[in-house]
């Protein structure tokens, strides 16, 4: 009986441990502030994906999603993430800003718990009429 104990308190332990290591979700949205439809295409470098969207003016759309274990208020350079990213509007002229340069994205890092800590970034990209 004693060692059922000492096993169950050890797993016990180890349970705890590993659910306070927390998490960050990052999160890439391009704002579509035009007058027009934008389409969106591009790849994410770490992750392998496609982006492949259309979005209407005035909308927004979230484009890339990416959790990884352990809490942070670190951001990175959004472009960091990204192998390309093509924006065009419906007269298919490409936009002029670079989604390259930090400056051209809002960062918002949210601390949504303290413990275990869990962030969320979002890297927002906001695309107006005069970026074409």
């Amino acid at each position: 009986m004693n060692n059922v104990l000492k096993i169950f308190t050890a797993l016990a332990i180890i349970f705890i441990l590993s659910s306070c290591e927390g998490n960050t979700t990052k999160e890439w949205t391009i704002n579509n502030d035009t007058s027009q439809t934008i389409y969106v295409t591009g790849n994410d470098k770490v992750l392998s994906v496609s982006i492949n969207e259309s979005i209407s003016a005035g909308d927004s759309k979230t484009i890339l999603v990416t959790d990884m274990r352990g809490g942070t208020d670190q951001y990175q350079n959004p472009a960091d993430h990204l192998d390309s990213l093509v924006i065009i509007n419906s007269n298919s002229d490409s936009t002029t800003k670079d989604y390259m340069i930090e400056a051209n994205w809002e960062i918002l890092i949210d601390e949504r718990s303290s413990i275990p800590s869990d962030y969320l970034h979002t890297y927002d990209f906001h695309v107006t009429d005069n970026d074409f």
